[in-house]
């Protein structure tokens, strides 16, 4: 699976907007600046520490694991999970 930071920062952007968050009182949120969502939500770069935290917060709110599309298969058998969809990762949780 390959996924762009151009794509991640688009996906991580529709989970924000959807929570009705700036990028201001995302970043307050989480003891970061603002700059640093901008630059990752943009594709420009970020860390992975911040991307961890990132989706820490998210998952708080919504199934995170299903933010990228893939097809799960179980190395044990084959068995075969749904692909999931971008749309299905703003799901909220119950």
């Amino acid at each position: 699976m390959s996924v762009s930071i151009q794509e991640l920062g688009q996906r991580l952007k529709l989970l924000r907007k959807r929570l009705d968050l700036s990028q201001e009182s995302l970043a307050e949120s989480m003891g970061v600046n603002q700059n640093q969502i901008s630059r990752l939500e943009n594709g420009v770069g970020g860390t992975i520490e911040l991307l961890l935290l990132l989706f820490s917060f998210y998952s708080k709110h919504f199934h995170v694991d299903l933010l990228f599309p893939t097809t799960l298969t179980s190395w044990k058998s084959t068995r075969s999970y749904p692909t999931a969809t971008a749309s299905t990762a703003l799901l909220l949780k119950s």
